[in-house]
């Protein structure tokens, strides 16, 4: 494989167009420069290019779809919100068969589509267009990639990841799990208050209830977070699973299966349209078209013609004026001398350039003679041409079809791989509505906690406040309990 050029479009660091020409035969590319200024990107646009999701930059990124990892590569600079990436090789030094393959995205809506197009020799091909990744794995396969394409800087990204307390607790906070500490340590203040004062009757019982039943929840709520978290992971990796498998069955030839018979009917209906040019052809030979042979002839022919058709206009117009001189004569006798002698003049030299009559061709048939001169040979020729061009074009449109139907594709394979995909489809259809059916027991948990705790937490501030009335009974306003609700550590989150 020998890259020719490469084209970026707000890819990256590559703000705008940028255009990249390799004008070497040999199949090394080296790549140089700065930290930071696009080598790994570079890179991961010609992987891009070839492999799209089989790329292994993408299979070994951080990004859970391959959606998220086209986004992460528009340069929004210029607001266009789109962005491309085109690369152009040939298999060899030869360029007998050069590719140019095209992979164009925008960031707009939640799903990213890809656009791809794939020319060959810079003809638009709609077969390779819809089987890019068969056919590039039978060049190169992406498994083998990795060996070709190098980044010298690859080894020396390493990440330092947050800690799973950190991560444990963001989680936390964004569910509003963090609620259920706060509430642990303000009961725990409650009941060690009213230990201290040895009032253990029915709120000390009751909040001792209520610790008991909220760790009960908790319990509940922790389970299934880590039950969501789980099923949340084996589903993330059945999709990239059912994501490879699709691609296998794509580069193995599964579309092509599935296109087969549409591929034998265009080929039916391109038999026919090439019988059709037979007989238009045949129609056109038995046309004007063969007198294309004997144009010179046929030019020779009009010239002798126009000259047999001037000679014959003149002896009409010599007969018309001897005609009228005998009426002249008896008009005008003694000019009717000089107007013979000037009859006579024109008639000895009319005789004196005498032309032999060969054709004898009429009128009519000598204006049809130059009418095919001046417009029907012309015509029936580009006919001819342009039937020729679709024949042609046809011949060579089957002799594609015939290479693409005699790929070897192994159907019993395919069988096999269309079953597993099928399998991890309803396996991830299952695994969806119980992640849903988990999901809606936890805002039941985490609803029923917010309800009824809130509530008794409440109806225990208000028993404290009884029991500070008791002791304290001649500080009684709102800014003494407040005073008062400090200094005792009461709970804050009521």
């Amino acid at each position: 494989m020998i890259i020719k050029e490469l084209k970026l479009y707000n890819f990256g660091v590559y703000a705008g167009e940028n255009v990249f020409e390799f004008v070497s035969s040999k199949p090394i590319v080296l790549i140089g420069g700065m930290n930071g200024r696009g080598k790994t990107t570079f890179l991961e646009a010609i992987l891009l290019s070839l492999y799209g999701q089989n790329s292994f930059a993408y299979q070994e990124s951080k990004f859970k779809s391959y959606g998220q990892y086209l986004k992460s590569y528009i340069n929004l600079l210029d607001g266009s919100n789109e962005a491309s990436v085109e690369l152009y090789f040939s298999l060899d030094s030869s360029e007998k068969e050069a590719y140019r393959i095209k992979r164009a995205w925008n960031g707009f809506g939640q799903r990213i589509k890809e656009d791809i197009t794939v020319y060959k020799n810079e003809t638009i091909n709609s077969f390779l267009t819809d089987n890019w990744s068969m056919f590039i794995e039978n060049i190169l396969p992406s498994r083998l990639s990795n060996f070709f394409f190098f980044d010298g800087e690859k080894i020396a990204e390493v990440a330092v990841e947050d800690t799973d307390v950190k991560m444990k607790d963001s989680i936390r906070s964004l569910l509003g799990i963090s609620v259920l500490d706060v509430l642990s340590n303000d009961i725990g203040r409650i009941i060690s208050r009213s230990e201290k004062k040895n009032t253990y009757d029915k709120s000390v019982l009751e909040l001792q209830k209520l610790r008991s039943n909220k760790d009960d929840i908790a319990k509940k709520l922790n389970d299934l977070e880590i039950q969501i978290k789980e099923r949340t992971l084996k589903l993330n990796e059945k999709m990239k699973k059912l994501d490879l498998l699709k691609n296998e069955y794509k580069a193995k030839g599964g579309d092509v299966v599935k296109q087969r018979e549409d591929l034998y009917q265009k080929k039916i209906s391109l038999t026919a349209s090439i019988n059709q040019c037979n007989e238009l052809l045949i129609n056109d030979a038995a046309s004007q078209l063969p007198l294309v042979l004997v144009k010179n002839l046929l030019l020779d022919i009009e010239e002798q013609a126009l000259l047999e058709q001037e000679k014959k206009t003149l002896a009409m117009t010599l007969y018309q004026m001897r005609y009228m001189l005998k009426s002249y004569k008896k008009e005008y006798p003694d000019n009717s001398e000089n107007a013979s002698h000037f009859i006579n003049y024109i008639s000895n030299n009319a005789e004196s350039g005498e032309i032999d009559e060969i054709y004898g061709l009429s009128d009519n048939t000598l204006f049809r003679l130059q009418s095919l001169l001046d417009k029907e040979l012309f015509e029936r020729i580009a006919i001819t041409q342009k039937h020729m061009k679709m024949q042609n074009s046809n011949r060579r449109e089957i002799d594609q079809l015939e290479n693409y139907l005699s790929v070897d594709i192994d159907e019993k394979a395919l069988a096999k791989l269309y079953r597993n995909i099928k399998i991890v489809e309803a396996e991830i259809t299952e695994m969806e509505v119980k992640i849903y059916s988990l999901e809606e027991q936890y805002k039941n948990q985490n609803a029923k906690f917010a309800t009824v705790y809130k509530g008794n937490i409440i109806k225990n501030l208000i028993m404290d406040c009884q029991s500070y009335a008791k002791y304290r009974p001649n500080e009684t306003t709102g800014g003494i309990f407040v005073s008062w609700r400090r200094k005792e550590e009461l709970p804050t989150g009521a």
